[in-house]
């Protein structure tokens, strides 16, 4: 059986590699992957579920006792998880978590971060299961490598909202040495940007170049290449302005 994911043959449409996550959303019965992205030997889930290879009741991870009382148990889901691309096992060493659902993941694989977004108030990693963690209001950056969700968390806001009607963030698109998300928000890190908020990446470049306002080919072939595929910020400097 295959729950909420599989690997379809793009030439012939059959099924036939035995992926096959096992998620489960008894809780709200509403299992719901909304993105999936691939890298490496991982393909990454996002989406809202409650338990990933049984919860921890069988092994996995994910709280069973939150799903029938959910004041006694964690509101912690285990909303995006990376898959071996053959066989679907989880990865055990990676579990951060989310109070709420996650529709929206684009991989910064030089940066070294799975960004997401969705609706959700707080996000952690499993060492962060039984502690309070600052709020992450529906973006955050989770690591590659260990699973940890990073102290960046600039968040979105709802001001001008009827009461009771919170922002969430719909798509995310890592590109152009940015990390920009579209959705329904009043602002994004404290910022006043109604639906649509791009934050630079970390890593910056200084290209120093004769005309600045017109590129040549090779220049804008360098450019490109640093934003798009190393994911910099390129800021161009003219020559006659550099000195030393």
């Amino acid at each position: 059986a295959r729950t909420g994911a599989a690997a379809v043959d793009a030439a012939t449409g059959a099924v036939t590699r035995p992926f096959a996550p096992t998620l489960a959303d008894p809780k709200d019965l509403q299992l719901t992957p909304f993105d999936i992205r691939l890298y490496d030997q991982w393909v990454y889930l996002c989406g809202d579920w409650w338990l990933v290879e049984g919860g921890v009741d069988a092994g996995g991870w994910g709280d069973n006792v939150g799903i029938n009382d959910p004041l006694a148990g964690s509101q912690r889901q285990p909303n995006v998880a990376r898959f071996d691309k053959l066989t679907g096992v989880a990865d055990a060493t990676w579990r951060p978590w989310t109070d709420g659902g996650v529709q929206n993941c684009d991989l910064d694989v030089a940066g070294g971060y799975l960004y997401i977004g969705g609706h959700f108030d707080k996000a952690g990693s499993e060492t962060e299961q039984t502690v309070d963690v600052p709020i992450r209001r529906d973006i955050a950056a989770v690591d590659l490598a260990s699973g940890d969700v990073g102290n960046w968390q600039p968040g979105t806001g709802n001001s001008g909202f009827p009461p009771g009607v919170y922002g969430e963030t719909y798509a995310v698109d890592v590109g152009w040495g940015q990390v920009t998300w579209g959705g329904h928000f009043a602002s994004a890190g404290g910022v006043n940007q109604q639906g649509l908020a791009p934050f630079p990446l970390g890593r910056q470049a200084l290209m120093v170049v004769d005309q600045p306002a017109s590129l040549q080919t090779g220049e804008e072939a360098i450019r490109r290449r640093l934003e798009e595929e190393l994911g910099f910020v390129v800021t161009l400097l003219d020559d006659d302005s550099v000195t030393g």
